[in-house]
């Protein structure tokens, strides 16, 4: 009688150790080096950090303690916070959050290897990236609430955010594993109720007290709440299959292709379809009018029908509100003038079909210039609108600064649309501290530097 043959089964410690002798191997061989270059990345860092926290600390005024209407701003800065959650949770369960590539999927975690006992290292990974930034989230609204805070508080708050983040992490996991429709539905009842808040917030008197909630009772929540969904999550890396590890890829790997070429417009044509597939399915009708204004009268019903374009438009309508009741009068402006470039370029996606296809052009007729005018009008007129719900605001300024934020957001998603491709084989000048593509760069900002541009006027002109 022969004996079955006995198959061992590789312990997943073994196979992690195994994998990184030969990737060092590979980078030996290939002449890279074992040593990475940490420097240059944590000295970018440093330094864009502190460009942030100066600018904060400049519009805030160095000089004053904490804001006008102090009770008003943990109430305000928690609502942020919830819509923050929402969203980053929403983007999460999208991309993943556990991601692997189709070698890691098809290789090793289709084997007999303990699966669960693979994916640790990168969950444990995951929890400790997102506490770091959650702590770096909390220290910056510490920074906002009082421009000087004591050493302790600012301490409670980045210890706040750390617990948060680590938990909004692990439910990501916990739900990936599970159903990811409850997740996406938690991320949208966080967005509502963050904006729930901002609108509570700024119903209430400005002379009367809201009460908060003492630092180490929130740092406890927080923390008891990480704990057990990391628990949570770490039970159920075992249930994590291939199709759910690998949700995820099409959008990593867009978002690789857009750094890489520096093309956004990779990410953002994936995003709107992914957006467009998920709307309901509307009613066809016989467009109206002839020539120029059956285009204009097809591209409303298209704003009316852009998934996601009432509640941005809503959301950036309290948020503004928000900044008008917290900020000094001179930084409402800017904000308001990107917040109406962001409504205007969620409905723009008529302007940008065109710009995009010389054979859509040829087959509608009509100059470039035209089709191009023709479908700015629905834009124009959902940013006119919006600025309009934002008068209340804005009265106390200029009226020319009134009237820059619906034309001025409407002229940046006409330069954003009509940028030309990238032009890879460009110039290239030196600077000493490396090469620089300028045609390259001057492409990439030639509409966010409007935007720039024009929020630089609105703090010019006078009030």
């Amino acid at each position: 009688m022969t004996a079955a043959p006995t198959v061992q089964v590789p312990r997943a410690r073994d196979l992690r150790i195994h994998l990184a002798r030969a990737r060092r191997a590979q980078r030996a061989a290939a002449g890279k080096g074992q040593d990475r270059d940490w420097y240059t990345p944590l000295l970018a860092v440093a330094v864009l950090t502190g460009l942030l926290v100066q600018g904060v600390r400049r519009v805030m005024g160095a000089e004053a303690s904490p804001l006008p209407h102090a009770p008003h701003i943990g109430l305000l800065l928690g609502a942020v916070g919830l819509v923050l959650a929402g969203v980053v949770l929403r983007a999460a369960l999208a991309l993943g959050p556990m991601l692997a590539g189709p070698a890691v999927r098809h290789w090793l975690l289709a084997g007999t290897v303990d699966r669960a006992a693979m994916l640790r290292p990168r969950y444990l990974a995951l929890a400790a990236a997102a506490a770091l930034a959650g702590a770096g989230g909390g220290a910056l609204a510490a920074l906002v609430a009082a421009v000087a805070p004591p050493w302790w508080e600012a301490v409670w708050w980045a210890a706040t955010g750390a617990g948060a983040a680590a938990a909004l992490a692990a439910a990501a996991v916990m739900w990936q594993a599970g159903d990811t429709r409850i997740g996406r539905s938690v991320g949208t009842a966080l967005v509502v109720a963050g904006a729930a808040s901002v609108a509570a917030a700024l119903l209430v008197p400005r002379a009367s007290a809201v009460p908060a909630l003492p630092a180490p009772a929130a740092t406890t929540v927080a923390w008891v709440l990480a704990l057990l969904l990391f628990g949570c999550g770490w039970r159920r890396l075992g249930v994590l299959d291939r199709a759910a590890l690998g949700a995820g890829s099409g959008l990593a790997a867009a978002v690789q292709a857009a750094g890489t070429f520096m093309e956004p417009s990779l990410l953002l044509g994936l995003l709107e379809e992914r957006r467009w597939r998920s709307a309901h399915h509307g009613r066809s009708r016989p467009g109206r009018g002839l020539g120029y204004g059956a285009l204009v009268h097809s591209d409303l019903r298209r704003v009316l029908r852009t998934p996601g374009a009432l509640p941005l438009a809503v959301g950036l309508l309290l948020v503004t509100y928000a900044a008008a009741d917290v900020l000094p009068a001179v930084a409402v402006p800017p904000v308001a003038v990107v917040a109406a470039y962001a409504v205007a370029s969620r409905v723009a996606s008529g302007v940008r079909a065109v710009t995009r296809s010389a054979a859509l052009r040829r087959a509608l007729g009509g100059t470039d210039r035209a089709l191009i005018m023709a479908h700015l009008v629905a834009p124009l007129v959902v940013v006119a609108v919006w600025t309009a719900a934002l008068l209340p605001a804005l009265l106390p300024l200029n009226p020319i600064a009134v009237l820059l934020i619906p034309l001025g957001a409407v002229a940046v998603v006409e330069r954003s649309a009509t940028r030309p491709a990238p032009d890879y084989g460009a110039a290239v000048f030196e600077t000493g501290m490396g090469a620089v593509q300028v045609d390259l760069v001057r492409q990439l900002v030639r509409g966010p530097a409007l935007l720039a541009g024009l929020a630089a006027v609105q703090l010019l002109l006078p009030r």
